[in-house]
């Protein structure tokens, strides 16, 4: 069925000749059917409903860029039918919107407007913030709260209460509540570590270490400007784009970004030059020879993988000199990493790491 519109001035009408909505909300519309298949999906629809939900999403793609009458596609496919089915609200008797676990995960609420950095409950992890209660003035004259957009997952403690209890969105729950209780976890311990007491007698012990980190930092730091400048330079070479090309779509805009930003760096000298951290300099930094300003922006500064290589290390995996040719032996012969693997009884990252020359 064809859903193509004409334009009659500064209007469009559809095959019967009536005046239609043009669709300007793509990413909302396309959210909202998204929603309804995963719905239909967890809850048992029928292969010929989810047929109906997928051929009007199939509308909805298409139907702000090539002008389609998507109101008459919603119509054709009964999508009222279907939210009413497998959307229904408990507590009242409308329907529509996300009603599984999994497609209300990400939904937006509002919450009060927050102040600040989160606050860490020293004895759960659990993180809470100082919330703010700002009244205004809206377009109609009417006060109103203001507030800010938060995701439904992240605001329950507790993943079922955005279940409607089938099996899927129960194991899922079950997921997101262990992913919780780390996070919590995670947050107590970070909270209640003690932090790196700074000692002037490790500085000097460890003074040329001392003297190449800050050296490090300084090169590092005076990116910064360099930085904020070639930002600004895209963001006006990017500001102009849009003003000759109104109608430029999300990822032409990011290409546009992204094509300023390298440009700009090149033109002003800006480069990133991270922290390199030696063996010799971590010591110095768990003696205690950083104050903890400079470790901070060291920290900021650095490979923060390679910091966490360096503050959770674990057992590698050395091979002998047999078996580290018998992986070069296998490649060559054109073998698959995970065959070598298996091959040799190890892992395919370590098999990898002999590969790379990381070992």
């Amino acid at each position: 069925m064809s859903y193509g519109t004409v334009k009659k001035g500064d209007d469009y009408c559809n095959s019967s000749g009536q005046k239609i909505k043009i669709m300007k909300n793509t990413q909302t519309e396309m959210g909202k059917i998204s929603n309804l298949i995963t719905d239909m999906t967890l809850k048992g629809a029928t292969q010929d409903e989810l047929a109906r939900a997928v051929r009007h999403s199939m509308v909805v793609i298409d139907a702000e860029k090539h002008k389609l009458d998507y109101k008459k596609s919603e119509q054709d496919n009964g999508i009222t039918a279907l939210k009413k089915k497998y959307q229904a609200h408990d507590d009242d008797d409308g329907y529509g919107g996300a009603s599984t676990l999994i497609s209300r995960a990400k939904s937006e609420t509002s919450v009060l407007k927050r102040k600040g950095s989160p606050i860490i409950d020293k004895e759960t992890g659990e993180q809470s913030w100082k919330s703010v209660r700002e009244e205004y003035i809206d377009k109609n004259g009417k006060t109103q709260v203001r507030t800010q957009k938060s995701a439904k997952m992240a605001e329950t403690r507790d993943a079922r209460t955005l279940s409607s209890g089938t099996p899927q969105e129960e194991a899922y729950a079950d997921y997101a509540n262990t992913m919780k209780s780390l996070a919590n976890q995670a947050r107590r311990e970070m909270v209640n570590s003690g932090k790196i007491a700074y000692s002037a007698s490790a500085k000097q012990t460890y003074q040329t270490e001392v003297d190449s980190l800050m050296g490090k930092l300084n090169v590092a730091l005076k990116n910064a400007p360099r930085e904020r400048q070639a930002q600004t330079m895209a963001n006006s070479i990017v500001a102009a784009k849009k003003i000759d090309n109104p109608d430029m779509t999300k990822a032409e805009i990011k290409k546009a970004n992204q094509q300023a930003l390298t440009a700009a760096r090149t033109a002003v000298g800006a480069k990133r030059t991270p922290v390199e951290i030696t063996d010799r300099e971590w010591e110095a930094i768990q003696a205690g020879a950083i104050s903890e300003n400079k470790l901070t922006q060291i920290l900021n500064n650095t490979n923060i993988d390679t910091v966490r290589q360096r503050a959770t290390p674990r057992a590698t995996t050395t091979l002998s000199s047999a078996k580290v040719n018998r992986i070069a032996a296998l490649n060559a012969s054109g073998y698959s990493t995970a065959e070598i693997a298996a091959a040799l009884g190890v892992s395919s990252s370590t098999v990898s790491k002999y590969l790379n020359g990381k070992e």
